[in-house]
């Protein structure tokens, strides 16, 4: 399991900086802001899951975001079973670099 987790460290990184710079704005403004979910919205929607392997990352996500996040997945409830899965593997995570902080 942590080859999976070593793989997406750089996923995580680069996320983190999407929400600590000018492309939150951009975000924010496009997806962020609207009233209902998309099939699209489910590539982008799941990815914010990985910041939850970094609690101290997760924390420092605005409120919006994270909104939008829990939005996107009560819309597609079929998927439900399948991101319970990677957030349960995200959030149990404790190795390297998992206290980290933004």
């Amino acid at each position: 399991m942590t080859g999976l987790f070593d793989l997406s460290l750089p996923l995580i990184a680069h996320v983190s900086r999407i929400f600590t710079n000018k492309w939150y704005h951009l975000l924010s403004f496009i997806i962020i802001n609207r009233d209902n979910a998309h099939l699209p919205d489910l590539s982008i929607a799941p990815v914010l899951t990985f910041l939850k392997c970094r609690p101290k990352f997760w924390a420092k996500v605005p409120e919006k975001v994270k909104e939008y996040y829990t939005r996107v997945l009560e819309a597609f409830p079929d998927t439900k079973e399948n991101f319970d899965m990677l957030d349960g593997m995200c959030t149990g995570y404790t190795g390297e670099g998992a206290d980290c902080e933004p």
